[in-house]
């Protein structure tokens, strides 16, 4: 846990709450975009837990001030996102496992498309393990 006080809603006065807002529900559709396969609790955690956390929203939403982050700046809300996901542990776990599972069932589906005795003859070629490489990676670029 950190040094720092937490700083809640509840501390923000009507102005900061609404920057904070403003930020939030644009963080929130750019999470969306970005990063489709976290998962709704690790999307909360990043809006709830870490987004007042970052120096340039921290600023926005004290200050007023639009020099590092405004909400209509969409770029700037994409490198937010982006930072925030690399930066937390939560959301890469959740990236790694949303591959995994997707790797898992795009070499289901490989072998499901097989007919019957070719995967035998693939791997007597020395061929299958290349083959379902190429499938899945195919299909991760398509995700």
């Amino acid at each position: 846990m950190s040094d720092h006080p937490r700083i809640t809603l509840d501390s923000l006065h009507h102005a900061e709450r609404e920057r904070l807002n403003a930020i939030r529900v644009r963080a929130e559709v750019a999470l969306a975009k970005r990063y489709p396969q976290l998962k709704p609790i690790t999307v909360r955690h990043i809006l709830n837990d870490e987004l007042l956390s970052d120096p340039r929203v921290f600023h926005h939403v004290v200050s007023g001030s639009d020099l590092e982050i405004r909400a209509d700046d969409e770029k700037a809300i994409s490198a937010l996102v982006s930072d925030l996901v690399t930066g937390s542990e939560v959301a890469q776990r959740n990236i790694a496992f949303a591959s995994a599972e997707l790797r898992a069932k795009l070499e289901q589906d490989f072998y499901a498309s097989l007919n019957t005795g070719e995967a035998l003859r693939l791997e007597r070629a020395g061929e299958l393990q290349q083959r379902r490489d190429t499938f899945v990676e195919e299909g991760l670029n398509r995700a």
